[in-house]
């Protein structure tokens, strides 16, 4: 979600990851750790704009994820590291029952 590989003038990968520029400023990314991180207060989902493509959307939520609850001193809480864009409204929504984008429906 937050990384892109590493591309050298050869047309061949190294198979490293770099974080993407222009993160929204809700979404810390460690270099070394090649960690994400969300503010606290914030949701990430998916938006399906057609049939075939969709955006990551990142706002503020009118709950704070399980995941942060005991992050609340702290100003980011970690993403599952192998987290894919198709598993994210599940983690985002999944526990609090909702769904839809930024989880703004009931189940």
């Amino acid at each position: 979600l937050g990384f892109e590989p590493v591309r050298h003038p050869s047309a061949n990968s190294t198979g490293e990851c770099k974080c993407k520029e222009h993160l929204d400023p809700a979404i810390h990314c460690d270099q070394d750790s090649k960690q994400l991180y969300l503010k606290v207060g914030y949701c990430m989902t998916t938006y399906n704009e057609t049939d075939t493509e969709s955006t990551v959307v990142v706002g503020q939520c009118p709950y704070i994820h399980p995941s942060a609850e005991n992050s609340s001193l702290l100003r980011y809480f970690p993403l599952p590291p192998n987290l894919t864009e198709s598993d994210l409204d599940e983690y985002m929504c999944g526990e609090i029952n909702r769904v839809g984008r930024l989880c703004g429906q009931c189940k």
